[in-house]
């Protein structure tokens, strides 16, 4: 799999590519801030939704999440956000993370797996993302989730911060040793 993801992504990893992608996240980052959360308020606080809490959240948060969202009556547009920005965002990190690694990761010869930690990243944070609009739909019907659910969502989501992370520190090492290596040397590209 990461041979494929190279193989697509190589031709278009440049800085320029990078920095496309670099300035999407954080649009989407501000949009998501400024259209999404702003509605997400009682009593002047804002509400945490599950990709707001910094390494995931436990299946024991998920009912109160979602009943603080039914209360200021935001469920609906909880699962819009879940079912529109949060499906294209994943592919605009992961894509930006991939672009960087296979950019910097051409001097060193067995850098295209270090593709799987941002494709793993993208993988669990779509496993959350279903999951939770599968909880807030199920909550909206039943007041309730059950149990599998928020396991399954709480793992993912520890997974994709955890990955996201770690695609962060793999893209900070190539970067410090990207200067060290021969500009000659290339990667495989079989």
């Amino acid at each position: 799999m990461t041979n494929w993801v190279w193989d697509r992504v190589a031709p278009i990893a440049s800085w320029w590519t990078f920095l496309i992608l670099a300035v999407l996240v954080v649009a989407f980052q501000f949009a998501f801030k400024h259209f999404f959360l702003e509605h997400y308020r009682i009593d002047e606080r804002q509400l945490q939704t599950f990709d707001g809490r910094m390494w995931g959240f436990a299946p024991g948060d998920v009912d109160g999440i979602l009943a603080k969202f039914k209360q200021i009556d935001r469920l609906e547009r909880y699962v819009c956000q879940e079912s529109t920005v949060d499906l294209v965002f994943p592919l605009v990190y992961g894509l930006a993370f991939c672009v960087a690694i296979v950019g910097l990761g051409r001097r060193f010869p067995d850098a295209r797996c270090l593709l799987v930690v941002p494709i793993l990243a993208v993988i669990g944070d779509y496993i959350e993302n279903f999951n939770a609009m599968a909880m807030a739909l199920t909550y909206r019907a039943s007041s309730h989730v059950p149990t599998a659910l928020t396991w399954i969502a709480a793992i993912a989501s520890r997974v994709k911060w955890g990955l996201t992370f770690a695609s962060m520190g793999v893209v900070l090492v190539l970067l410090i040793l990207w200067p060290f290596t021969r500009s000659g040397a290339h990667a495989p590209t079989a």
